[in-house]
């Protein structure tokens, strides 16, 4: 998976994310699991809650730009 970033320079970037990574930030920042952190329903895997989430901040990122 691949997750967008800008530069301070407005410049744009796309790194490597593994979803295990978000998981783990997610229990650092004192969160049970990534589908507690992002407010998303139990029913679904942490890698589906990950992508989801993370289509989620893509597409509100790129409304705020606009």
């Amino acid at each position: 998976m691949k997750l967008a970033i800008d530069s301070q320079w407005q410049e744009h970037y796309y790194i490597q994310a593994r979803t295990r990574q978000l998981i783990k930030a997610a229990h650092l920042a004192g969160a049970k699991s990534f589908r507690d952190y992002a407010g998303v329903p139990a029913a679904l895997s942490e890698d589906k809650a990950v992508r989801d989430w993370l289509e989620s901040y893509e597409s509100r990122r790129m409304q705020h730009i606009a």
